[in-house]
């Protein structure tokens, strides 16, 4: 398994949208923040992944998607689903960013990347490799 970076995460620079906004390639999504403290400090199994559009008079609109942020099974990381592929971010960082004072204290976002002898069934490896 290989982490490939993908992307980070900060705090928004607006005090009343009280969101962490992950970038990841050309998507901007959005985790609420009072349901990220929850998930970080393990009171929350799962938190919402919104997807940002932009609105009117300066605004943003956040649309709710079927992906949902995790913790990993040791604890150590938080993980997501997006467009088929998985990424992950340190919860240590992540909980240095919400506890900050500055708003622009950002995560790195890596992408999981597994490789076909990583794989462990036959169809799982051909697909990797193209073979379909």
């Amino acid at each position: 398994m290989t982490l490939r970076h993908a992307g980070e995460a900060r705090l928004t620079v607006r005090d009343p949208d009280d969101v962490l906004l992950m970038r990841v390639g050309d998507d901007l999504l959005s985790v609420r923040l009072d349901l990220l403290r929850l998930l970080v400090n393990r009171k929350r199994s799962s938190a919402p992944i919104c997807r940002r559009y932009p609105g009117t008079a300066g605004r943003f609109i956040d649309v709710r998607i079927s992906h949902e942020i995790r913790r990993t099974r040791r604890g150590r990381g938080l993980m997501f689903r997006e467009g088929g592929r998985i990424y992950v971010m340190p919860a240590e960082d992540v909980v240095d960013v919400i506890n900050s004072q500055e708003r622009y204290s950002t995560v790195g976002i890596y992408e999981i990347v597994i490789g076909a002898d990583q794989l462990s069934d036959t169809n799982s490896k051909q697909t990797a490799l193209g073979a379909f």
